[in-house]
């Protein structure tokens, strides 16, 4: 729920955002010297019904695209912007990492891919550090696993971002359905 007013002055849902749009909205409204609380409880299921890998895959290169788009939306605000951080984990873990070991695994041969030991020590990093639900439930592993590999597919939709963005295409839903 959202009062009218707030949702106004805001100037409402930014028609840009192909995904995130509501914790967008949420940013902008604590900018602006607004509150947002949150319950405790589950008060709706969202019904996202990934049963395939491929679904997974296109629903976090949408989820990069939209980290890309507020990340550019509010950047110079404090804080170092919206989804900053995630932005540059992206870029360093999908991009910067494996630049690193093939430029140095062709000056300075085979053993410089041990840069690439980096990725199952940040899956073991996740899996130590995995919210209780997901421990409880006995999922710890491959959350931990998808953690790492999501980078990815979230670096292939920033890409998506920069290319739509320099040729000044307008933003179309990448559905995963």
């Amino acid at each position: 729920m959202i009062r009218a007013g707030d949702f106004s002055s805001v100037g409402g849902f930014n028609a840009t955002m192909i995904a995130g749009e509501e914790p967008e909205l949420c940013f902008r409204i604590r900018a602006a010297g607004g509150r947002i609380f949150a319950i405790d409880r589950p008060m709706a299921f969202h019904d996202a019904d990934i049963r395939r890998f491929s679904q997974w895959w296109k629903r976090k290169v949408r989820s990069g695209y939209a980290y890309a788009n507020a990340c550019r939306l509010h950047r110079g605000e404090p804080g170092g912007g919206y989804h900053g951080r995630q932005t540059t984990r992206i870029w360093l873990w999908a991009f910067a990492i494996p630049l690193l070991a093939a430029i140095g695994a062709s000056a300075l041969g085979p053993w410089a891919l041990v840069v690439l030991l980096l990725y199952p020590i940040q899956a073991f990093r996740a899996f130590i550090s995995a919210p209780r639900g997901i421990r409880e439930t006995g999922i710890a592993l491959p959350y931990a696993l998808f953690s790492v590999l999501e980078k990815f597919p979230c670096f292939i939709g920033q890409l998506v971002y920069v290319k739509r963005s320099i040729l000044s295409e307008t933003a179309k839903i990448i559905e995963y359905k």
